[in-house]
């Protein structure tokens, strides 16, 4: 059955606007659009076309070069003239739902790319599934009912699914949440977490927010497996509160580690962050987010191979190696690769390198009496920015058959 479109309240007496009403309003702008251009350039100019004065735009921070700054689907112009949306938001009202999805729109502002002006990004833009089926952009619970929209349109999609969505058109069928966490008690139910725990696996991240992340689980504390929260890995310093008088649970403190240092945070989908070979629990020993004394650096490559460190890396610029740990008196000969992992066998060396051809020897390093040694070098300019390099050492132990160390790789900055 045929939704009606809503419009703000403040805009139109009715909550109900028929598409008629939409469609009449659409051709206001393509007529306002069509004056803006007849206008003689040096009264106002529009450098984009997309019914905004330029002068409008640098006012309100908009793109003169872009009809669809927040690429929500509707144009600029559109959205500050006919819908009272914000262009530079993508979701005016915060509920989850894209402006542009809620008010039906299934396609964006094409742009104009021999002018140099861009268009409706599309890899951000979610057209709606449903055109005839809107809610207000204005509003984050449309029907009163007492979820906001984008906790009844759970995939955001503008489409009501009735086998596992409530109609954000009906507050009649608003079931209830009981611990207020953005996530209806029947969804709760579905999924397995407690709708009386607002934070079910007490990592320190909202059910709500993790459902609806399609890297994170609401049921899992540490998502990857590498030993570190999900909630430690993004950062989070502060619990999801409770309300224990009405019986609602939030993050058990016994269980949830708070980040020690959320100005650094690591991927709670990738047990290896940095790419460097040793998984994020492995390099941050005692879980807790901040690189401690003792520990290495998962968000630094360099570092991932036990006594083996590759300073960071820019073309022409002087940097340095470091090894520890080491036999008394070992010599070091560092080799690299810009081709990846691989093998060479280097008969003549009594080793195999885990690196591909062709290899290139640094100068050795003579370790001292506790086998430490550094050698600084400087980065060849023929190396690219963004580049990755890999690193092997050759290791010349008294009384020791040759070795190889651990690969570690650096991406040029």
């Amino acid at each position: 059955m045929a939704r009606s479109v809503f419009c703000h309240k403040l805009h139109y007496p009715s909550e109900k606007l028929h598409t008629s009403l939409f469609l009449n309003n659409m051709r206001l702008l393509h007529l306002f659009v069509f004056i803006g251009l007849a206008i003689p350039s040096f009264a106002q100019s529009d450098f984009d076309g997309d019914g905004l004065f330029d002068s409008i735009e640098d006012q309100i921070g908009t793109s003169n070069t872009d009809q669809d700054s927040d690429d929500d689907g509707i144009g600029d112009g559109a959205e500050y003239h006919i819908f009272l949306t914000d262009p530079t938001m993508l979701d005016s009202d915060s509920d989850g739902i894209q402006d542009g999805t809620e008010l039906g729109f299934t396609g964006g502002m094409w742009g104009n790319p021999s002018m140099g002006v861009e268009g409706t990004d599309w890899n951000i833009f979610i057209p709606d599934a449903n055109s005839a089926f809107t809610t207000d952009p204005l509003n984050p619970d449309t029907d009163g009912g007492g979820l906001i929209d984008g906790a009844e349109d759970l995939d955001f999609n503008g489409h009501f699914d009735p086998n596992t969505e409530t109609d954000p058109l009906d507050p009649t069928d608003d079931i209830a949440d009981s611990d207020g966490d953005g996530l209806a008690d029947f969804k709760e139910l579905i999924i397995g977490t407690d709708p009386w725990d607002r934070d079910s696996d007490d990592d320190g991240i909202s059910d709500y927010d993790e459902h609806h992340n399609s890297h994170l689980d609401p049921l899992n504390i540490d998502i990857d497996g590498d030993g570190i929260q999900d909630g430690t890995e993004l950062g989070i310093i502060s619990p999801i509160s409770g309300n224990p008088a009405d019986g609602i649970l939030g993050t058990d403190l016994a269980v949830w580690i708070a980040d020690a240092d959320p100005s650094t945070t690591t991927g709670p989908g990738n047990t290896d962050s940095d790419s460097g070979g040793l998984g994020d629990g492995d390099e941050d020993l005692n879980k807790n987010g901040a690189v401690d004394s003792g520990e290495s650096d998962p968000l630094d490559s360099g570092d991932d191979v036990e006594g083996v460190y590759i300073a960071p890396l820019s073309p022409g610029i002087m940097t340095w190696i470091e090894y520890s740990g080491f036999l008394p008196d070992s010599l070091v000969t560092p080799v690299y690769s810009t081709n990846g992992p691989g093998t060479t066998i280097a008969s003549g060396l009594g080793v195999v390198f885990d690196l591909r051809k062709p290899l290139t020897p640094l100068r050795a390093i003579q370790c001292n009496g506790i086998g430490y040694g550094v050698d600084y070098y400087t980065v060849p300019n023929s190396v690219a920015v963004g580049q990755r390099v890999w690193f092997q050492g050759y290791v010349l132990s008294p009384g020791m058959p040759p070795a190889v160390t651990g690969v570690v790789y650096r991406r040029v900055e």
